[in-house]
């Protein structure tokens, strides 16, 4: 050590300067390479886990929506007098939870393109009569009469094979989808399979829910950040009055709500695009929410018990927004919530084009689309806001 320091004592200050600088360096990219290997073992694989946790999350919901879809268009194509069984809908759901998750890996293109040549049966495909045959899935269908065939061949169109999951809260998804989405065998139906308006569900008119009970579906389906939501200015000004103009929105609306109108944003319109396209009929007045979980490239909130729990919030906020809490009060340009459909059916959020009577009203709306067309409510329970 001492021979070290008498070496160093013999340099020259340039020399000495010189070696200072290197040392320096030298420690500089040892601690980035330090910190590269850190982050490469320990934060990319904790980020990619949750990024995937994200999405896993995302894919059930879709899935969940897709199958409802799915059930009720079975439902309305049904023949009243067909007794054979239904495809049960949690085939339907782990099929599409698959699709959902391949998405992740492959591109629109190449996923459309394997759905088609490996998932779906040729629709002449019919077995001959009394036979039967076996899907993908296991899942024995029986053929039926010669009154049935167009039905048969639309069904065997469908995906039938899921592939297994192990994933525990997939399989509770898929529990809760098959109790809430079990037809009802006791049900009567319209000659097109559809159930008559006047038999809907429990058989009662629309209603608007109280204060109390929406404030309980709100928070189970978005726990605490149901009090934090809010609408506000997109600017962020703080004001007492929504600087709303229902001009704008409605030439909005009509212009973007047929099938495939898409939306003025990048994102064009998702598959499940009501809350979107309600969204941005908002900012079109400069109104945003302020703390969504999830938005489109424009900013725009895309989640509809988010969006209601902002419009509940904004009643205490401002001036001129309020909840309508008597059906003969509604009217063109309220916003209507269906509540009992959170991420479950097509209608999540609409925007009223008229006054709501018993079993419904017209509205602008997309997922299913409507341009100012009626929809049936009959049933269902409601929570409607007006922006004056």
């Amino acid at each position: 050590m001492l021979d070290l320091l008498q070496e160093l004592g013999s340099l020259s200050p340039q020399a000495l300067a010189t070696i200072a600088a290197l040392a320096g360096a030298i420690g500089a990219i040892i601690a980035a390479v330090i910190t590269a290997i850190i982050s490469k073992l320990i934060v990319t694989p904790f980020l990619g886990a949750r990024d995937r946790q994200d999405k896993e999350t995302e894919w059930r919901k879709h899935a969940i929506e897709l199958t409802k879809l799915d059930l009720e268009r079975k439902l309305k194509t049904r023949s009243p007098t067909d007794t054979n069984p239904i495809r049960p809908s949690i085939l339907d759901f782990l099929a599409n939870y698959r699709d959902l998750q391949e998405l992740g890996d492959k591109s629109p293109k190449a996923l459309y393109a394997k759905i088609k040549s490996d998932r779906v049966r040729a629709p002449n495909a019919v077995p001959p009569r009394g036979a039967s045959e076996t899907g993908g899935s296991g899942v024995e269908v029986s053929t039926p009469s010669s009154s049935q065939s167009n039905r048969v061949r639309r069904e065997q169109s469908e995906r039938v094979s899921a592939d297994p999951l192990s994933d525990d809260q997939a399989a509770s998804s898929a529990r809760k989808l098959a109790k809430d989405v079990r037809p009802d065998p006791n049900e009567k139906t319209t000659a097109e399979g559809g159930r008559k308006p006047t038999e809907m569900k429990s058989s009662q008119a629309v209603r608007i829910m109280s204060e109390k009970e929406l404030s309980q579906v709100l928070s189970e389906e978005i726990g605490p950040l149901a009090s934090d939501l809010l609408l506000i200015p997109q600017e962020g000004a703080e004001v007492s009055r929504l600087p709303f103009d229902w001009v704008k929105a409605r030439e909005y609306y009509s212009e973007y709500c047929p099938r495939g109108g898409g939306n003025d944003c990048p994102d064009g319109e998702f598959a499940l695009d009501c809350t979107h396209f309600v969204g941005h009929g908002l900012s079109k007045s400069k109104i945003i929410v302020n703390l969504p979980s999830a938005t489109c490239t424009n900013g725009v909130c895309i989640r509809v018990a988010e969006l209601a729990a902002a419009f509940k919030n904004s009643v205490a906020k401002y001036s001129n927004v309020k909840k309508i809490s008597d059906l003969k009060e509604t009217r063109e340009g309220d916003f209507c919530f269906v509540t009992s459909w959170f991420g479950l059916s097509k209608d999540h959020v609409m925007v009223l084009a008229g006054t709501i009577y018993q079993s419904g009203g017209r509205v602008w709306g997309h997922t299913n689309p409507r341009c100012a067309e009626q929809v049936d409510l009959t049933g269902e329970s409601l929570a409607v806001y007006r922006i004056e």
